[in-house]
């Protein structure tokens, strides 16, 4: 366990109860929130610098009282602190008076007006009457609020509800935005770093929550958890109900075993269904192409520069028809089937032409920007094996366009950021732009380190070769598309059996105001990512595809469009 991970977990489990050591001290619950903060902070910091703690309560304590001192003293220099709310340090312990203790930390639970309302009736001695007047509420609203308050506290108590540390918390394991982002490219995980504002969103995706209901959920004082709700709902990701609840408006997956393997059993007998009728249809344009192979380097894209075509041109390349061309890195016939059979089935099997259209009614449009449809999945072993991630950048100030697709097969980056930067190199590096130059040892070594140009020397310590490690052509995406072969009638049919069996599947695990949503999202499942594993799994035990080398897995499933 890292020390992050430590400390995460250990400010889980004392967050309430170092909020209720500061209101014990405080008493004002204005002072008490300022001072848990603070040492909720300086425990933080204490614990990711130093890892592993044997006493935490003890550890805890000594930071909460040094923390509380030093505030103390600030604010009695500033004179900002009665005398009445001043205490004298007194030796303190987490764990004793555990009735009071959970009586204090229940009481964070409440929500702020019910927070407010409890300390100034039962700390601050205030009459009800007083505080609806200083509040600005009618009375019978205070004596509803404190009532409410006295109860949950008393059925909190009753109930004696399993603390944090034994509390099964939910991750994220997969975040994607299916839509556009903003100017700034803020992607969902950026809203959702923290387990606490998962678990948040999560708690409330079923029904509709208040604060209170969340709070008690995922045992996290309500403190906290209205301010990350005031976020959520800020930029989208959650909305207002009636009666001061919350929804989340997130689509969320969380499928246990049984439902995964009914996917994946769903899944691999319709990659079969695709492997016999579509596939053997693009291997034969694959022969085709193949068969229009030159070995001379003008056949080479013509955007490359002189001291690339001498380099590489001893290279066979693979020509597409009389002036289209298609660069394959050794002339590997299996490494571009690899990546003609995603596109293929991305591109041709994508049968609703609607599909976009449909889902553009579910999308949000954000704070920053952007207007996409938030989707998570929950930490599952075993649907783990199905996740995929299509990669696209547009054109800007370079004339080429990029296609990735990442699965389980390869080991690639999936920071778009990163190969936005190494698609721009490796453009430079082929026009000529940039050459082996001390200055751009940086830039060749990432190059390198990603697959895209790959450096052997021969076995007999001869001279040191180079090749580009990626799939190049001259085609456009579109012209490409249109050279590869349509989906079969019936293969169409199916496809939309398939779309009704994933649905009927799926729906029962997602809430009845997200059905529609569903249901959309099951359409076009032929041409989804996780579909695609399963044909590339299926043609690798009937061995049409071969297991790729090491270097292969750096850059397969890419294709760049000069």
């Amino acid at each position: 366990m890292t020390n992050k991970e430590f400390a995460d977990r250990v400010i889980v489990e004392y967050m309430e109860k170092i909020y209720g050591f500061a209101l014990s001290k405080m008493v004002n619950i204005d002072h008490a929130e300022e001072l848990s903060a603070r040492i909720i902070f300086e425990v933080y910091k204490a614990l990711l610098k130093k890892g592993y703690v044997e006493n935490v309560n003890s550890y805890i304590y000594r930071i909460s009282h040094n923390v509380y001192s030093r505030y103390i003293a600030e604010e009695m220099k500033n004179k900002s602190l009665s005398q009445k709310e001043y205490q004298a340090p007194c030796e303190y312990d987490l764990e004793k008076d555990e009735v009071c203790a959970q009586i204090r930390r229940r009481v964070a639970y409440l929500s702020q007006t019910q927070r407010k309302i409890t300390v100034m009736h039962y700390y601050d001695l205030m009459k009800l009457s007083e505080i609806a007047e200083k509040l600005d509420l009618p009375l019978s609203t205070v004596k509803w609020h404190i009532q409410e308050a006295r109860n949950q506290i008393k059925n909190d108590l009753v109930e004696k509800k399993e603390n944090s540390i034994n509390q099964k918390y939910i991750e994220f394991s997969h975040m994607m935005n299916y839509g556009y982002l903003g100017l700034s490219n803020i992607t969902m995980p950026f809203y959702f770093t923290s387990k606490i504002t998962q678990n948040v969103a999560y708690s409330a995706y079923k029904k509709p929550k208040t604060a209170v209901e969340i709070a008690n959920d995922i045992t996290v004082p309500t403190a906290f958890v209205e301010d990350i709700i005031d976020d959520l709902v800020d930029n989208g990701f959650m909305k207002k109900m009636p009666y001061h609840k919350y929804l989340t408006n997130i689509y969320i997956t969380d499928s246990g075993k049984k439902i995964a393997e009914k996917l994946k059993e769903i899944a691999t007998k319709y990659a079969e269904i695709v492997c016999d009728m579509y596939i053997p249809l693009l291997f034969d344009v694959g022969n085709a192409f193949m068969r229009s192979v030159s070995a001379l380097a003008g056949n080479l894209p013509p955007i490359l520069s002189h001291e690339c075509r001498e380099r590489f041109g001893t290279e066979r390349i693979t020509a597409f028809l009389t002036n289209k061309k298609i660069y394959s890195p050794k002339n590997d016939f299996n490494f571009l089937m690899w990546s003609i059979v995603s596109f293929a089935c991305w591109k041709k099997l994508n049968y609703i032409d609607s599909h976009y259209d449909e889902l553009h009614k579910f999308m949000i449009k954000r704070k920053d920007g952007g207007n996409y449809i938030a989707m998570a999945s929950i930490a599952n072993e075993s649907n783990s094996d199905d996740k995929s991630m299509e990669l696209l950048t547009i054109k800007d100030l370079y004339p080429f366009t990029t296609w990735q697709f990442l699965t389980k097969f390869d080991q690639k980056s999936e920071n778009l950021a990163d190969w936005k930067f190494l698609y721009i190199s490796l453009y430079k590096y082929l026009t000529g732009e940039i050459t082996k130059e001390p200055s751009n040892i940086g830039t060749f070594k990432r190059l390198y380190d990603h697959g895209l140009v790959v450096s052997n020397r021969s076995k007999k310590g001869g001279d040191i070769t180079e090749y580009i490690n990626i799939v190049l052509t001259s085609l456009s995406e579109t012209e490409l598309t249109d050279l590869l072969p349509p989906i079969p009638e019936e293969l169409k049919s199916l496809g939309k059996k398939l779309d009704e069996e994933r649905y009927i599947t799926n729906k029962e695990f997602h809430p009845s105001h997200d059905h529609d949503l569903c249901r959309v999202l099951c359409q076009n499942t032929l041409a989804s990512g996780g579909m695609r594993v399963h044909v590339l799994e299926c043609l690798l035990r009937r061995g049409v595809l071969k297991p790729l080398k090491k270097m292969q897995k750096k850059t397969v499933n890419m294709i760049m469009f000069l």
